[in-house]
């Protein structure tokens, strides 16, 4: 699985960072987010899971990652 996650680059640019498996686990999607977060992004996109294919991955831990992703930073304030 991959996900895109893009950023301005300092040099007037964008870039684009493919990140396997980005909701493996709950733990996994929250340092993800949380990366992100400290770089300044405002976004981060990740692919629905699919059956099968380059985005592959189980919807159930994938609605689970977010949930509680959103929970955490909610809680922070972010």
């Amino acid at each position: 699985m991959a996900s895109a996650t893009a950023a301005r680059n300092p040099a007037g640019g964008w870039s684009l960072r493919l990140v396997p498996d980005p909701y493996a686990s709950v733990e996994r999607f929250i340092d993800l987010v949380g990366r992100c977060h400290e770089l300044g992004f405002t976004d981060v996109v990740v692919n629905h899971p699919r059956p099968s294919g380059v985005f592959q991955g189980d919807p159930a831990m994938f609605e689970q990652a977010v949930r509680q992703t959103l929970a955490v930073f909610a809680e922070d304030g972010q």
